[in-house]
Formats: structure tokens, C-alpha cells, sequence
């Protein structure tokens, strides 16, 4: 019961406050407070003043008191709750409401919260329990049912998740600028877009955009989603809506780039290269891909002008400091790749930290399309960006104990290069380049020649990259790239002009790749000297794998978890097999697959391992990297996701869990 004093003094609290006087305000707050510390009143009303001078730890300190003083009071406990999940700092907030719930069970609002918390720790069926709850307590529960969603999400219990989503849209259907309308709707339009709904997807994101008209991510998935309806006019226009309201913004600027790419139209990706770059003029892709237009049209000049500026802001030589804990006393426990329980139809690429000595430091990969490159390149590629370029390293310093003795790293990494002046531009930037020590190399050729990126490591870095390529039969090869093809949406006229064309994905690409001869005419003879060091056979990929394994342990980087297959065409999805075998025959007839199949090729293919190019020893015990890198393709056009977690995490019942989640929708 508040004393009668304190009441007066209060209510002039308030209205101080209300008038802005805030300093005055809260003196009398901490004058009734000295005396009645029970004043729940004071407290929140102290609290308020203390957010609007941003005075976090003058916040702290209070709460923290007031709990002291009234340790069964679920109020001062939900208010220290709401504290520390401001601050992100879960554990501490969920104590708090899990102690405020046991003195006032039961009460939605704290379990909304409490969930919250849950959900932020990664505790999703827990989470789910909690909020579950609290919905049953209050249906009207905004909060709760939208957390409700996000936990169902992780769950891959997205049906359900719809419908959560919609109870906290039912819940507050008027108030578009405030609370989780907006982003109800933008979850809404990413599940319906995951279910293949694209129409629904764009109604939900239309709304959200209503709502909320500065609203970028609905913006960005709305063009992705009237992309995949190939609305592509309209796709574009909310790609350029994105970058109007945030010129800075990196995924806007994909997305446009990616859509108006989509398109095959070289003027409109051209525009919508040149719009993103007068934005940002150091937009580094859109200089990659307005180069790939230009070369189409055959502005080799501009072409190589754009790449150019490309490497400048994306440098081919990255540099990486390292800063790890060298005083760190905690060693996380060792695994070897057999502790591990893998989701079906997935796989271990194992990085081992120790017990094995890999060989490979540098290597140039002649990407051949349709001979297994998105399996084996991608999820290498694209685990150095995560865990080296975008600094993952720099979050597990404490599990890295023994792993790097170095202070940086130096090396090259690239996206596929593939046309020529994109290589010119490549080599130029290797000649140029002072630097001389590189730690490792991991550079991919596609359809174009490497041979003169090749001399370039010889005559200015001092070292020889092993030179690797994959052999598939010419003919599944030929039969896979018109499935995938098709699989795309490209009609068979289409296709049957780019065999009577010559398209280079077709013209005796084995040969042209293992020969870096990309620029003339084959019936003039061939090349005698191949630009490879290995012509790999696919076969079940298991030599492959044991190269990918070889690569990361050199390169220091997490194991990879990915699926078996990343670019399959389902039975379903594949061309009639007739009209394949047109398509196939024509080929053969117009001697696309003649110098694939010649003896200069044939003598290069290989069913084993070259003899120096990974370490023969026995991993049997070895321990593995203390990082995982899970890796995943989202759809045809080979976008991914990937997560980086502990390795002994995945050891666990909730590891475990966590893998079949992030696997389901794939496998």
C-alpha cells in the first residue's frame, strides 16, 4: 500500500514528467523510493526517465535494487526481465521471467516474454511449449502468437506457422506501423513463397509494403517473388524501389542485379548495372555483371574496363587478420569425423586440425558445367566467404585454441571467372600485384582459358597451382546440361539453336577446358600440351570428396555438412526423353562431343587420386575442425544457406535436431 506522502509526491512526479520536466521528475522518484522501495509506481516511472536519457546502466542498477528489495514481486522481476532482453542478454531475462512466473503463474504476458527469451536462445520446442501457453491464456496475444510463428519456423512446422502468423495479424488487423503486423506478413510471404505459392507470397509482401512503406525486405521478396512468377517488369521495379530506400543497402542491389540478369535481356541488365552503380559506384557485382553484358554484346574494351573496377573494389587478394586468444585456457573436446550423426542424404566433408598433413595449397579449378563443379566447387567457395571474407572466423575465437599460429592470412579466392575479359582482368591484377606470399589458392576458370592466370602464379608468386578438372561421359554430360536447361524454363528452340550456334557449352567443352582452347576453330587441328594437372573421373565422387576433405584442412577451414546432390533434376522435372535424345543426337552429328571423345582427352582421365596431391595417412582417429559449416542449395538458380555452429554442438540430442531442420526441405 503506498503511504500517503509518497502518493502526493508521485503524482507531482507525473506531472513533471508529462510537462517535461524530467530532472525534477526524477528526484522525487528516488525521494519516495529511499524511503518506500516497495513503490511499484516509483520504480516504473523511474525506469521510464532513465530510457529517454538512454542511461542503461542507471537502469540496471535500479532494477537490480528494486528486486532485492521485493524478491517476490513478479512486477520489479518482469521489469528486470524486460531489461536484459533488451539488452539480448537472454539467460539473464529468462531467469528473471521464469522467476516472475513462479510467484504469478500463469500470466501471458510473462510467458510471451519468457519465450521470447527461449526463442532467442535457440530453444525452439521449449519455446514453443511456453508461448503455446500463453496463447491458450489469451488469444489475443499478438506478442505471443508471433513468436509462435518464428518457433514453428525453426520447428519446419510451417503450416502451422501460417496460421500463427495470421492469429497475430487478426490480433491488431489496423495497426499497420506499430507491433508485428508488418512483419507477420513479410513471414507470411516467405512461407507462402517456400510452398510455392508465389501469388499468395506477393499478396502478403503488398501488404506488409502498405503497412510499411519504407519496408526493404518486402520490397527485395516481393521482386524475388514476381520473379519466379517470370513477371520480370515488375520484379525489376521493386528491386529499384529497394535501392531508392536504401541506396546502401548490398541485397537490394543483388536482388536488382540478380532479376534484371533473369531477364537475358543485355540492355536491361546493362540499365540496371549502370542504375545500381550511380547508387553505389562501389558496388563490386554490378560491375561483374555489367562486364558479362558488355561481352555479350561484344564491347570487349568496356568489357574488361568493368572488370577491372570489379577487382578493384572485390580484391583478388584478400587479407584477413587473425586475432586469436592465444592466453585462452578453455579447449573445446575433440571430435573425429565418426561422432557425428548425420541427417540421410547428407555427408561429412571433414576438415581435420590435426593428425593429418594436407598437400594442397594452391589450386586452379577448370570448371566443366555438368560434371559435378556445384558440388564440388560451391560449398568451398562459399564456406572461404563465410568463414575468411565475412569474418565468421572472428565469432569462435575461443574454439579455435591451436588452430592458427599465423597473425593473417593472404590468399585468392575467387567466383567463377568466365569470359575472357574477366580473365584478362584477373591476370592483369596477378602481374601488377607486390604481393608475394600467399597462404593458399582456390581460383575457378569456366568455359575460359586459365593458361596465361596460370604463368602469372609462375613468373610473379613463385609457385605452380595444381591445375584440377572433372571428366563426366560427353554424353550424360550433354544429356545433363539440356535437363538443367529445362529445367530453367529455356524452351527447346531455344536450345536447339544454341547446338546449330555452337553455344560453348556444347562445343567439345572437355577438350576446350583441359586445353585452354577457347578462341578458334578445332578443325584447324588440336593441341597436343594439356593446361590441367589431373582429368578426375566422376564416379561415385568419392575421390572428390577426399580433395574437397584435403582442401579445407589446408585452408583451415570448418567441415562442410551438405546434401548429396546439390544440382539434380528430379525424374519429374527432366526433358522427354525423345526430344533429349534429339537434342543429343544433333549434338553428336554436328561433332560437338568429336574432340571430347579424341585420345588427347582420354589419356588425361584418371579413376585415381594423382600421387602427391593429398596425404595417404589414415584419418581414421583424426580430430576434426571444432567448427561445421552446413551448407544447403535454396533453388535452381544454385542461391544457398549455410550456418556456422560448433561441431560439438551437432553431437548433441539438440545439434542433432537442429541438422534435420536445416536438411529437411532439401533432402
Amino acid at each position: 500500500m503506498i503511504k500517503e506522502d509518497a502518493k502526493v509526491k508521485l503524482e507531482e512526479a507525473i506531472k513533471s514528467h508529462r510537462a517535461g520536466e524530467h530532472a525534477h521528475a526524477e528526484s522525487l522518484c528516488r525521494q519516495i523510493l529511499d524511503r518506500d522501495s516497495d513503490c511499484l509506481d516509483a520504480v516504473i516511472l523511474l525506469n521510464k526517465i532513465l530510457i529517454a536519457q538512454n542511461n542503461t546502466q542507471g537502469r540496471v542498477s535500479l532494477l537490480l535494487k528494486a528486486v532485492t528489495d521485493n524478491p517476490e514481486s513478479a512486477s520489479h522481476l518482469f521489469l528486470l526481465g524486460n531489461l536484459y532482453r533488451q539488452q539480448r542478454k537472454f539467460n539473464l531475462a529468462a531467469d528473471a521471467y521464469r522467476k516472475a512466473d513462479k510467484i504469478l503463474p500463469s500470466e501471458p504476458k510473462i510467458l510471451a516474454y519468457l519465450g521470447i527469451c527461449l526463442h532467442g536462445l535457440n530453444c525452439f520446442n521449449e519455446a514453443h511449449e511456453v508461448l503455446s501457453q500463453a496463447t491458450l491464456l489469451d488469444d489475443g496475444n499478438e506478442t505471443a502468437w508471433f513468436f509462435l510463428g518464428l518457433s514453428l519456423e525453426e520447428l519446419r512446422e510451417n503450416d502451422k506457422a501460417i496460421e500463427s502468423y495470421k492469429k497475430a495479424i487478426k490480433t491488431n488487423p489496423y495497426c499497420n506501423d506499430s507491433g508485428y503486423y508488418y512483419s507477420a506478413h513479410v513471414n507470411l510471404g516467405h512461407l507462402f513463397g517456400q510452398k510455392g505459392d508465389h501469388n499468395q507470397a506477393i499478396y502478403n509482401y503488398k501488404k506488409a509494403i502498405n503497412a510499411k512503406a519504407s519496408g526493404i525486405e518486402a520490397c527485395i521478396n516481393l521482386s524475388l517473388s514476381y520473379n519466379q512468377l517470370s513477371r520480370l517488369e515488375e520484379a525489376v521495379f521493386y528491386a529499384c524501389k529497394a535501392i531508392a530506400l536504401q541506396p546502401d543497402n548490398k541485397n537490394a542491389h543483388k536482388t536488382l542485379l540478380f532479376v534484371a540478369r533473369i531477364t537475358g535481356d543485355s540492355s536491361k541488365i546493362i540499365s540496371s548495372c549502370q542504375y545500381s552503380i550511380r547508387v553505389n559506384p562501389c558496388n563490386s557485382i554490378a560491375y561483374k555483371i555489367l562486364g558479362s553484358a558488355l561481352y555479350q554484346k561484344g564491347a570487349l574494351s568496356l568489357s574488361t574496363k568493368a572488370f577491372e573496377l570489379y577487382c578493384k573494389y572485390e580484391p583478388l587478394i584478400k587479407v584477413i587478420k587473425l586475432s586469436p586468444n592465444r592466453s585462452c585456457q578453455f579447449k573445446p573436446t575433440l571430435c573425429i569425423a565418426d561422432d557425428l550423426e548425420l541427417p540421410r542424404g547428407t555427408h561429412l566433408i571433414p576438415s581435420y586440425s590435426s593428425g593429418v598433413q594436407p598437400k594442397i595449397k594452391h589450386l586452379i579449378y577448370a570448371h566443366i558445367p555438368k560434371t559435378g563443379g556445384v558440388n564440388f566447387a560451391n560449398p568451398i567457395c562459399n564456406c572461404i566467404n563465410t568463414w575468411y571474407a565475412d569474418n565468421q572466423v572472428s565469432k569462435f575465437w575461443d574454439l579455435l585454441n591451436g588452430i592458427y599460429s599465423c597473425n593473417e592470412l593472404k590468399f585468392i579466392s575467387s567466383y567463377l571467372v568466365d569470359n575472357p575479359p574477366e580473365a584478362s582482368a584477373v591476370n592483369k591484377i596477378l602481374r601488377s600485384n607486390s604481393e608475394q606470399k600467399i597462404d593458399f589458392t582456390f581460383l575457378r576458370s569456366h568455359k575460359v582459358s586459365h593458361k596465361e592466370i596460370y604463368s602469372s602464379f609462375k613468373d610473379h608468386f613463385g609457385f605452380l597451382p595444381f591445375r584440377l578438372a572433372v571428366y563426366r561421359d560427353p554424353i550424360s554430360r550433354l544429356k545433363s546440361h539440356f535437363n538443367h536447361q529445362w529445367r530453367l524454363g529455356t524452351d527447346i528452340e531455344t536450345m536447339m539453336e544454341s547446338v546449330r550456334s555452337r553455344a560453348v557449352d556444347l562445343d567439345n567443352l572437355i577438350y576446350r577446358s583441359c586445353f585452354s582452347d577457347f578462341d578458334r576453330d578445332l578443325n584447324n587441328g588440336l593441341y597436343n600440351h594439356p593446361e590441367i594437372d589431373a582429368l578426375i573421373k566422376l564416379g561415385d565422387f568419392s575421390n572428390l570428396h577426399k580433395i574437397q576433405s584435403a582442401i579445407l584442412s589446408s585452408f583451415l577451414l570448418p567441415n562442410i555438412i551438405t546434401t548429396n546432390r546439390l544440382n539434380h533434376t528430379k525424374e519429374l522435372e527432366a526433358l522427354n526423353s525423345e526430344l533429349l535424345n534429339d537434342l543429343v543426337n544433333e549434338c553428336i552429328q554436328r561433332g560437338h562431343i568429336k574432340h571430347d571423345l579424341s585420345q588427347q582427352v582420354q589419356s588425361l582421365v584418371v579413376d585415381t587420386i594423382p600421387k602427391g596431391l593429398i596425404n595417404e595417412s589414415s584419418t581414421a582417429n583424426a580430430q576434426i575442425h571444432p567448427i561445421t559449416y552446413l551448407y544447403k542449395v535454396t533453388d535452381k538458380f544454385f542461391n544457398f544457406s549455410g550456418q556456422m555452429l560448433p561441431t560439438e554442438f551437432l553431437k548433441t540430442a539438440e545439434g542433432i535436431d537442429y541438422m534435420h531442420r536445416f536438411f529437411n526441405d532439401t533432402i
